[in-house]
């Protein structure tokens, strides 16, 4: 996926985040996984989340099969990670469904929810263990943490649901 695919994609996905009005947590995650697949380590963090505008031109600009199922993936991944995909995020599977897959009926974006959703409950059961563990971990021995062992800590879990995320979405885990 070349740079110019990679941004438009993003685009797209961000237009899935943000339809219910807001970006929860995890599907930044998710969000910040697909950046660090497909893009260069040149690509300004910054400049992920900026734009989310015009999502059919957006949608134009992603020519690649690979480009486009990812981007299919990524959007259901992101619509169905907070457990509900709410009617406007809905509407805007349909769009990118109509425009990166449009061999397949319509039909095929409720059952693709549907299916997403079921691969992340499994998923959201292993991220809500390793939390668990994570803050289990912070009250052993009875005696508080430094900064930095926390830090450690809430790292290891960030890279722990990232690859969890990617293991949902059949990406193999970032290499950073």
């Amino acid at each position: 996926m070349d740079k110019e695919e990679a941004r438009a994609s993003l685009r797209v996905l961000l237009s899935v985040a943000l339809a219910d009005g807001k970006l929860d947590i995890d599907e930044k995650r998710v969000l910040d996984l697909v950046a660090r697949q497909e893009y260069e380590e040149d690509e300004p963090p910054s400049s992920r989340f900026e734009d989310s505008r015009d999502v059919d031109r957006a949608l134009r600009v992603i020519r690649s099969p690979e480009a486009r199922s990812m981007t299919w993936k990524a959007a259901l991944a992101i619509a169905t990670v907070d457990r509900h995909c709410s009617k406007k995020e809905h509407a805007i599977l349909e769009r990118i469904h109509s425009a990166l897959v449009p061999d397949e009926p319509a039909p095929a974006v409720a059952i693709a929810e549907a299916k997403y959703d079921e691969r992340f409950e499994a998923i959201r059961a292993e991220v809500e263990r390793a939390t668990a563990a994570f803050l289990k971990s912070l009250g052993r021995g009875g005696t508080a943490v430094s900064q930095a062992e926390y830090e450690q800590r809430a790292t290891e879990l960030a890279e722990e649901k990232t690859k969890l995320y990617a293991k949902a979405m059949s990406l193999p885990p970032p290499a950073r």
